[in-house]
């Protein structure tokens, strides 16, 4: 799972994305409610007229209560969080 940060959305987003698709991973994408747009459904949309398979990337919008599920989710083994330690908790 990515939990994206609002600055420099997409290319935070890209460098957790990217290598975890590469290395044969689904990935579940949660950007920042304020860039949803630039930081979750514009990566899917490219990721998707490159080819990528339906159903190996997935844009979760939404706030904390988004991020919480990815976390306590057992069927999400990583999770990669770009934010302060504030943010976080």
């Amino acid at each position: 799972g990515v939990i994206a940060p609002w600055n420099f959305p997409l290319f935070l987003s890209m460098r957790s994305v990217a290598p975890a698709l590469v290395l044969g991973n689904a990935v579940v994408l949660k950007p920042d409610p304020q860039t949803a747009i630039t930081g979750g459904a514009l990566i899917a949309e490219i990721f998707s007229e490159a080819g990528l398979p339906d159903g190996v990337l997935h844009v979760l919008p939404g706030g904390a209560e988004a991020g919480e599920s990815m976390v306590a989710s057992p069927e999400i083994d990583m999770i990669s969080f770009t934010g302060s330690t504030q943010v976080g908790r």
